[in-house]
Parts: structure tokens; C-alpha cells; sequence
């Protein structure tokens, strides 16, 4: 939303606009383009994940398989609310090329540090800090598996870091004495989008919310 202030993204642009290696396909070849605001509510159609290197050891950046994507979609665009990580990706990958920055630098720079979220990053493995929650399978502690997909699910943070970014939502887009978001901003953030779907039934989706 920052990026949409600024003209550097449009909600209702293409992707392909932003990242031309994106291709989706539909079955027939009559894809509607996606758009970033189709990902920002999961009513992309993309599948929810690529699993070819999804999770490893050692996962490749998540740009890989967001910029050069060229899978077919589940759904058409815009018909139901469909849960994708790779769709979050490739709105990460969106924020790379429109900022001109790596997502996990420019998440530091411009949302995370301005909310006072010092104890909080994006990366593909849990933080190494030694007060990072462990995992357990029964009561046998084991070591996550990285993620690849790091814009779905690459922030380490802990409760008092994301009530920061809550103080910020109540205050409509202020924090620590400066804005961050203009409140027209976090209202359209907030505002139902997919009122127009019929398939969503009563499920209310806003921008990322």
C-alpha cells in the first residue's frame, strides 16, 4: 500500500506489468489477467503452493518460481477466495521490482523499523535469537524445515512487535509520531472487496486481511 501511494504499484495493473516472466495459464487460454489486488484478497486463482523446492534445507529465493511462473491456475480470476502462498509471492516479487529492493530489506526499512519492531524479520528459517519459540513434534523438539516462500510466511516476530503494528492500524497508518500509511489507505485495507462473489457466501476479505 506504501508502493500504491507512491504510484510505484497500481491494485488494478497486471501483474505481467510488473513482472513479465508471470504467465499463468487458464485451460482454454482466456485467463482475465491478475492483478495485485486479486492477490492481496487470494482471489487470484493461483494455487495455494509450487511444491518443487517449497520446503528444503536449502531453498532457493522466492523470486525464482514467482517471477517466472507459468503454471495453471485452479480458478479463474476473481471467481472465489483460494488461499495461495504462491500468490503472496509473487506480490513480494511485485514490491522487489517496484521498490527496487530485495522484499525482506525493503519490509525492514520501511515497515518493520518504522514501527519500532526491533525483534522482528523476514527470512526463510526461524530466528536464530535465543528467545525464538521451539518447535515440538509430541514432546520431542525439532528444527523447522525453511520455507521458501517467505512474503506467505517468512516473518519471525513475537506479540509485543506485532501489537506495534496494531497500534499503528488503530491509529490509522501513524506510529511512532510519523505516518506510515495514509489513513485512507488502511480504510481501503479494511474494506470488504469481494462483496461481488457470490461463491464467498458471508466470508469478507479486505486488502491482506
Amino acid at each position: 500500500m506504501q508502493l500504491v501511494e507512491t504510484g510505484q504499484l497500481k491494485l488494478d495493473e497486471p501483474v505481467k506489468a510488473v513482472v513479465p516472466g508471470f504467465s499463468p495459464k487458464w485451460w482454454d487460454g482466456t485467463a482475465t489477467p491478475v492483478t495485485a489486488r486479486m492477490l492481496m484478497t487470494h482471489h487470484s486463482g493461483l494455487p495455494r503452493d509450487v511444491q518443487k523446492s517449497f520446503q528444503s534445507t536449502r531453498p532457493p529465493r522466492f523470486t525464482n518460481e514467482a517471477e517466472n511462473f507459468d503454471g495453471y491456475l485452479a480458478y479463474r480470476p476473481g471467481q472465489m477466495f483460494s488461499y495461495s502462498n504462491v500468490g503472496l509471492s509473487v506480490l513480494g516479487s511485485m514490491v522487489e521490482k517496484a521498490s527496487a529492493m530485495r522484499f525482506e530489506d525493503y519490509m525492514h526499512s520501511a515497515v518493520l523499523m518504522p514501527l519500532g519492531m526491533q525483534h522482528s524479520a523476514f527470512d526463510v528459517a526461524a530466528s536464530q535469537e535465543a528467545n525464538m519459540a521451539k518447535g515440538y513434534s509430541g514432546d520431542t523438539e525439532v528444527v523447522p524445515v525453511p520455507m521458501r516462500d517467505v512474503p506467505a510466511g517468512g516473518l519471525n516476530s513475537s506479540a509485543h512487535d506485532l501489537s506495534r503494528f496494531l497500534m499503528m492500524v488503530f491509529a490509522l497508518g501513524q506510529a511512532n509520531g510519523q505516518r506510515v500509511l495514509r489513513a485512507e489507505s488502511v480504510s481501503e485495507m479494511l474494506r470488504p472487496q469481494n462483496t461481488d462473489v457470490p461463491l464467498d457466501f458471508d466470508s469478507r476479505m479486505g486488502l491482506g486481511w
